[in-house]
Order: C-alpha cells, then structure tokens, then sequence
C-alpha cells in the first residue's frame, strides 16, 4: 500500500532515475528516516539491500537488459495515467531528470508544482554543452524551484541568466544522531591513518593523492593510506584505476590498503578509525567537478579534519584554518605542507576537530534540513 505525504493539499513525489546509486545515501536518509517516506519514482532500482524503501514505484532492476528509451517512455506513461490532474508537488532530483519530467509530464499537469535539485555533474559538465545552458534557461521559466547546494552553483545559474528567485541554497545533511560528537587529537608517535573516498574518477584526484603521500612518507615514515572505493567497469573508471595502481609503488605499497566499496555503515566505522581525511578534487578534463562531496560533511560530522581543495562548492562547507585546510586545486605541494601541518600541530587538529562539528550540527544537519525542505514545500504551495 502506498504511504502519501501531503503538503498543503499537495501529494509530494520524488524522482530519480535510478533508485539509488551506493553514494547516494544522503538522499535515501532524507526521505527515510526524518521525512513521512514520500514517494519515490523511478526508472530503475538498485543497491536493494541497501536502500530498503517501501513506498517505490519502479520499473526495471538496473543491470537488466533494456532499451532505455522505452523504459523512459514507459515511466512518463505512468506518471501521466497515475497523477493526471492531481495537485502534486514533483521534486526532480539532478538537472536532466527535472527537464525531462517538464517535457514528459509537469508540462501537462497544470495542477503540479515542480522543483530541481542540482548535485554536482548537471551544473558542471553538462554547462559546456549549449544545448543544456538553453534547456535550463526554458526550464527556469516554467517551474517553481532550483535547489543548489552552494554559492558557485547558484552563480553558475545566474550566468546563464535564470532569475535568482528561482534559486535557493539547499545544504545537504547527515545523520548527527548516528555520530557522537568526539573532539579529537592526534599523536604522531603512533600510525597517522590518512583515509580518502570516492569513486575511480578523474575528479576525485585519488593519484595525486598517493603522491603526496609518498612524499609525505619522508617528513613521516609512521602512516597509512586507507583508500575507499572502486571502479564501475566503464572505460573512464578503469583507466583512473591503471593511474592509481600506477602510483602503488613498491616502498609504499604495504602502507596503502584498498578497502573497495563499503556501505555506510561500514564507512563511517572506517573514517571513525582514521585521522585526516584527504579530498583535493579537481576540475576534470570534460568540466566536471564535485556539488559539496557527502564524504566530507561525513568526515567532519566524526570530528575528522579534512584537507580538501578551493574547488566548487567545498569552501561553502570548510573555511580554511578553521573548519579544515584547503589549498589549490592540483597543487602538490601545497597539499603535503597542509598534511604535515595538521598532523604535526596538536592545538591546530584538536580546533579543527572541534569546529568541524560546529559547522555540520548548524549547516549540515539531517533533522535542520529535513524541516527546511518541508519548509520549502510549503512555501510554493501556498494557497
């Protein structure tokens, strides 16, 4: 049986294309622990241990064989036969999905409200092409919403020329109640466990941070390198993996350890066991870049230091020198100075540990956001 949540008068129904990727668990939280489990729709499922959700309409396990085209038309045949002419609130989630369910159905639901959600790709590498400048251009005109997670994607927007009433700011949040607050300090005389997460994509710059581990290793032969994740398969993922392997060399391979792909669960157990959390994300070759990267609202939720780079949206989550250290993107020895710095200063770890908490119990905070995203559903729904 369906669960329905309304809002003011308003059924309220996500979209997504698949339902849902592993690093998506911020969204699966969202909607499932601190909202009324609106309802989800879906062209395909996956990760179904997981993500257990019961109010999911979907139409095909993801990996099956299909053509997509007609999995896509057969979802907007549901949406339309299921929610004609009902007061709906449709909240896209990434730019692509909330053009298509413009073109496909809000378009012919006079009654709905429509928001978008923006998280990373569909403001970077798709702005390169014209043909999505335009289509967010037409589509700002005929919805109610924009959700971006910072300033550099709403500016990102606003170059475009779509009004800034259409945009709002809306942080991601996580689970502060999974995650005691520990203030803590570091000890050099003992192992420092650097930990980094990501996908094997050029963005993540997981090789450049081997090497600024290995030249790390000569101010401090005691530490580690715990990598978290694994490529996909697709040719872009495994020849970012080649460049990895590629950086393992002999002297360092025994203090590099490769944990694959965790669930949450067992990643928060993993950065809890650590000391700094490396994420110098790039600027890939095709424009793509990071929304603000969950694993670093994770990290600094366990009081784990971060070193990261002034890299789209990741100054809207660390200040740095206060919340965390952050240096140019690329720049190799700017971030092995800021590693030795923050493992070798006890005072200046144990404050940054301290204010990183601040930071995500006032800003990044799943029972905060949660409210204001109601918040949100209610203000376009205003009789």
């Amino acid at each position: 049986m369906e669960l329905i949540m309304y809002i003011n008068k308003h059924r309220v129904i996500e979209t997504v294309s698949s339902f849902l990727p592993y690093s998506a668990n911020w969204l699966y939280e969202l909607f499932n622990i601190q909202l009324d489990k609106p309802l989800f729709i879906a062209e395909y499922r996956e990760q179904k241990d997981n993500f257990k959700y019961d109010n999911l309409i979907y139409l095909k396990e993801k990996g099956n064989k299909d053509i997509r085209l007609i999995t896509e038309l057969k979802y907007y045949y549901l949406l339309n036969r299921k929610f004609h002419n009902e007061n709906i609130i449709i909240h896209s989630h990434f730019g692509p999905k909330g053009y298509f369910d413009y073109l496909f159905f809000k378009k012919w639901n006079k009654k709905s409200k429509h928001i978008v959600s923006f998280y990373g790709y569909d403001l970077s590498t798709l702005l390169t092409q014209e043909k999505w400048r335009n289509r967010y251009l037409n589509l700002s005109k005929e919805i109610d919403l924009f959700l971006v997670l910072g300033k550099s994607m709403k500016n990102k927007l606003l170059k475009i020329g779509i009004a800034e009433e259409k945009i709002k700011i809306f942080h991601l949040g996580v689970d502060l109640t999974k995650m005691p607050r520990v203030i803590r300090s570091i000890n050099q005389e003992k192992t420092v466990k650097f930990i980094t997460v990501g996908r094997f994509t050029e963005k993540k710059a997981i090789p450049l941070t081997i090497e600024a581990f290995k030249r790390y290793l000569k101010f401090n032969p005691n530490a580690q390198l715990i990598i978290v994740g694994e490529s996909d398969g697709s040719l872009e993922q495994e020849n970012e993996k080649a460049k990895i392997l590629k950086e393992i060399t002999p002297d360092i391979e025994e203090k590099v350890i490769f944990k694959g792909i965790l669930n949450y669960e067992r990643l928060i157990n993993t950065m809890g066991e650590s000391d700094i959390l490396l994420h110098p994300s790039v600027t890939s070759k095709d424009g793509d870049e990071e929304g603000t990267p969950l694993v670093i609202i994770n990290a600094m939720a366990l009081g784990i230091p971060v070193i990261s780079t002034l890299h789209s949206d990741i100054p809207e989550i660390i200040t740095d020198g206060y919340s965390g250290k952050l240096v140019e993107e690329g720049n190799l020895s700017r971030l092995i100075d800021a590693m030795i710095m923050l493992s070798s200063d006890s005072k200046l770890y144990t404050k940054i540990s301290e204010s990183s908490r601040i930071v995500i119990e006032n800003q990044f905070n799943l029972k905060k956001q949660s409210a204001a995203l109601v918040n949100i559903y209610e203000e376009i729904t205003k009789p």
